[in-house]
């Protein structure tokens, strides 16, 4: 176990930190939060013990900054003059334990192995949200090219039915003379739609594939929706769901990875799917916040919140790593709206 005790009163806490040493402990002693702060810069402790009294950066105020820097870091505090308010201020900011001074070196450890088998079960739930945000990321990009595969295929197999009905007409055409030269154009004009489909899945597939290894840059949101309800489209028409795209008059910019925002698009979509009642329509419109760039989709909910809570929890961690927020709101008795909020930009790349 390793131990940082903070304390300004150098000779109680360099005893306290002999103590622990001659049980077994890896503990280490500063007197100040700025020799704190630099020493967990430097190395990394499985539990903090701060004095709450020291003049300059006191210890709720360093437990702030720990906080911040070390969020898995149990801190233990210390008070030689405890007030109810103090301890109240302590445990709110975050504090495992507050405890009174003088304690007694067996309380002392006591608490260590408490604080530190409480860090480690934490940390290991911080750990299974992002195995489970990873998972989510996984899915929906096996998703995302299932569903491409499968338009692709569609796809070849129209191309295919059209070349076998002009194998049909030309056959025709040599046993009596006559050639059907409307049919055949309007079979060229589809088979050329059909061209273009193909085209643009090819297209949305490379931008996907391009985006993986992609560093942070600005991109059209506008361009990524529209990606994204390729994506989703067949899920929405299997169900009778219409996506209904306000357009926007607005730049809308976002700064990130592609794929990243991409994958909460798409987590997004389905989601306002999911809780959409059957035959119904999903909104989905993009507005400006400042330099944040918003994509709301909102429907009529058909479901309970409870039976889309995974979905909620996914598209949240996938925010969170899009430096961005996600919030579901409820507008009168069965309206839902939820909003993906990107740190954006006005101008583009």
């Amino acid at each position: 176990m390793r131990v940082l005790l903070v304390d300004d009163e150098a000779e109680l806490i360099q005893t306290l930190a002999e103590r622990l040493t001659l049980r077994g402990i890896a503990a280490t002693a500063v007197i100040s939060g700025a020799q704190a702060q630099e020493t967990l810069v430097k190395h990394t402790f499985d539990v903090a013990v701060l004095d709450v009294r020291m003049p300059g950066m006191d210890g709720l105020e360093l437990m702030a900054w720990i906080k911040e820097h070390r969020p898995h870091l149990p801190v233990i505090l210390l008070s030689g003059r405890g007030t109810p308010e103090e301890k109240q201020r302590g445990l709110d900011g975050g504090a495992f334990k507050y405890l009174l001074k003088p304690i007694g070196i067996d309380e002392l450890l006591d608490t260590l192995q408490e604080a530190v088998t409480a860090g480690s079960k934490e940390e290991a739930m911080e750990d299974t949200k992002i195995l489970d945000a990873r998972a989510e990321e996984m899915r929906l990009i096996g998703q995302i090219t299932a569903s491409a595969a499968h338009e692709i295929n569609n796809v070849f197999s129209i191309i295919n039915e059209r070349a076998g009905l002009l194998a049909d007409l030309n056959a025709a055409a040599g046993a009596d003379g006559k050639i059907d030269s409307q049919k055949i154009a309007e079979i060229a004009e589809r088979l050329q739609k059909q061209i273009e489909r193909g085209k643009e899945i090819s297209q949305r597939l490379y931008r996907l594939g391009f985006s993986v290894d992609q560093g942070e840059h600005l991109f059209d949101l506008a361009l990524i929706l529209h990606d994204a309800l390729g994506m989703v489209r067949r899920f929405a028409n299997a169900r009778g769901l219409e996506l209904k795209v306000q357009e926007s008059e607005c730049s809308t910019h976002v700064s990130g990875r592609r794929i990243d925002v991409q994958l909460a698009l798409v987590a997004g979509l389905e989601l306002a799917l999911k809780a959409c009642k059957n035959d119904c329509c999903v909104k989905i419109y993009c507005q400006k916040q400042g330099q944040e760039a918003e994509i709301c989709f909102e429907c009529c909910h058909g479901s309970e919140e409870s039976d889309w809570e995974n979905e909620l929890n996914a598209l949240t961690c996938l925010m969170e790593k899009n430096r961005g927020e996600f919030k579901c709101e409820s507008q009168g008795v069965n309206r839902r709206i939820f909003r993906l909020i990107f740190p954006g930009s006005s101008g583009g790349e």
